[in-house]
């Protein structure tokens, strides 16, 4: 690359956090491969029978790239018969190339329609304003920076012909962040939505007992949570159940929200083996202080206090600081799940995500001893040993009842490694398994993983105490009480 070149690559990523430069020299019309399997390619639909969509997108300093190619992804693989109309929604863009060039652009486009917001209101409420702009049967939500594969509309419009109450999302593929190379999955790899008692969305494969019930590509998938980027719903549905939390901000929560709501409340949130679609996932968000830690939070908090019940407990023994956080008036939200007769958060656990570990259902809970497990930040999967610091976070660890320590998804691993992992529980006990015993480091059974402790242990410590004082470092190295407070001997 030219010099102008290589600044032109670096500004584009520091706009987008996505490769602009290689996104801005593919094709708005690129092929794309059809990731379906067999028995979803041959599966005929009759289109009359289908009730048409409206496709709201809502996009801020987004690239004209990204944004071109989803709507044109849209508009070459969707049936004319099928789409009512694209709403596109500029939630008060900086780019001057987002307002009168855009609207030329589509100006002969007759199912395209701009809804410029007149200040910046974030996603949520940009999808509330789109919404209102709805008239068919269907309202589906993109991002505005995925791409829409052959045959993706029609499996979401059939499944809601067949069921009003289903809120019901595609298989969404990887594009590449950096060189936009389009990524499918297998479809024997399905993945569902779920969540961590940090309240944070994550992907898991389909539980074993799921998989068997499974008895075609054209069944659909139950999903505990939905990403919240891509889905499909009836527009008089999605008014019934609330819509979206208006008191929320700019985004974060609202897709765990919609998720426990339309559970409780009579709905199901299912996912098609056969409609496809790409998005190009972006590991940091380009719209910096706007989506601030504290701006999620209070989301996440107003879904707690709603929906969750003493479920919340979990989260805010995590997060003790955040019970005194300013949420606003949820009244409304509450008076919904009154109004629509809503079951419990306890329901939803047992009915639709049973496989989920339920901190207040381990065996023991709370801060390993005196020193403290925590997870490094600066390594993903390694432990290091901290002194306890009694404010939840990341030093609480729970016993499972199947011999796990862990916290949410991550359990503590003893491999034969130098420091212990820390990474995904695989419910195969094996290097994850731990008994609960009161021995000392010297018994034969635990020595191994002790003597590993005492090491990291001992390190750790050490670095710590050379940045204060040499006696101190001295004494702590000397005093026999360190080696009462290793993680092996008590959980409490």
């Amino acid at each position: 690359l030219s010099a102008d070149q290589k600044k032109e690559w670096r500004d584009g990523y520091a706009k987008n956090e996505f490769n602009q430069y290689v996104s801005d020299k593919i094709s708005f019309h690129r092929s794309l491969i059809d990731a379906r399997n067999e028995e979803c390619k041959r599966k005929v639909y009759d289109l009359d029978k289908l009730p048409k969509a409206d496709i709201v997108i809502i996009f801020y300093n987004e690239a004209w790239s990204t944004l071109l190619r989803t709507v044109h992804s849209i508009l070459d693989r969707t049936p004319p018969v099928l789409l009512n109309q694209i709403i596109l929604v500029n939630d008060f863009s900086k780019y001057n190339y987002l307002y009168e060039p855009l609207r030329r652009y589509f100006k002969k486009m007759k199912k395209v329609l701009i809804v410029n917001s007149k200040k910046r209101i974030g996603l949520i409420k940009a999808r509330l304003l789109g919404t209102k702009h709805c008239t068919a049967d269907v309202i589906i939500f993109l991002d505005s920076h995925c791409e829409c594969t052959k045959g993706w509309i029609e499996p979401l419009l059939y499944h809601l012909s067949k069921n009003k109450k289903a809120v019901v999302a595609p298989e969404i593929d990887v594009i590449d962040l950096n060189n936009f190379e389009y990524q499918y999955h297998q479809v024997d790899d399905i993945q569902v939505g779920g969540f961590t008692w940090n309240l944070e969305f994550d992907w898991h494969y389909l539980p074993a007992n799921q998989k068997r019930e499974v008895k075609s590509s054209l069944d659909m998938i139950r999903t505990p949570t939905i990403a919240g980027g891509l889905f499909a719903v009836n527009r008089e549905y999605f008014r019934h159940i609330g819509l979206y939390d208006q008191g929320m901000d700019i985004w974060g929560g609202e897709n765990l929200e919609i998720s426990f709501r339309v559970w409780m409340c009579g709905g199901s949130l299912e996912q098609s083996q056969c409609s496809r679609v790409g998005h190009v996932f972006r590991e940091n968000s380009p719209y910096g202080s706007e989506t601030a830690g504290s701006v999620v939070t209070r989301n996440l908090l107003r879904m707690a206090m709603v929906w969750m019940d003493e479920y919340k407990e979990i989260y805010l023994e995590a997060h003790p600081s955040e019970r005194s956080m300013d949420i606003g008036n949820i009244t409304d939200r509450l008076e919904l799940r009154k109004r629509l007769k809503c079951k419990s958060f306890k329901w939803y656990l047992t009915n639709v995500y049973p496989e989920l570990f339920v901190p207040t259902e381990a065996l023991k809970r709370g801060y390993v001893s005196d020193v403290c497990k925590k997870r490094n930040k600066n390594k993903k999967n390694f432990l290091k040993i901290w002194p306890c610091h009694y404010h939840g976070g990341n030093q609480i660890f729970y016993l499972s009842k199947t011999g796990e320590i862990r916290r949410n998804v991550k359990c503590l691993d003893s491999s034969n490694t130098e420091e212990l992992l820390f990474i995904k529980c695989h419910s195969m006990r094996g290097n994850q398994f731990w008994e609960y015993k009161n021995v000392s480091c010297g018994d034969s059974a635990a020595g191994d993983v002790c003597r590993r402790l005492i090491v990291v242990m001992m390190l750790t410590m050490m670095m710590m105490m050379t940045m204060m004082m040499m006696m101190t470092t001295i004494m702590m190295m000397i005093d026999p009480y360190l080696f009462d407070i290793l993680p092996c001997q008590s959980i409490v």
